[in-house]
């Protein structure tokens, strides 16, 4: 949107363009905000199951 308009308060936010930037992409990528290892993505799934 912020090409479209060109107002600021459509810019993305700096930190989320810097984990971008570094590839950082969530659960694609394995890691971004949250952790995305393995190991808690096995813990996890354990608990789903009724």
């Amino acid at each position: 949107m912020y090409d479209g308009f060109k107002n600021p308060k459509y810019a993305p936010n700096p930190l989320l363009v810097n984990m971008v930037m570094a590839g950082k992409l969530g659960v694609k990528s394995g890691e971004g905000f949250y952790d995305y290892s393995e190991s808690k993505k096995a813990g996890e799934s354990s608990k789903n199951v009724c």
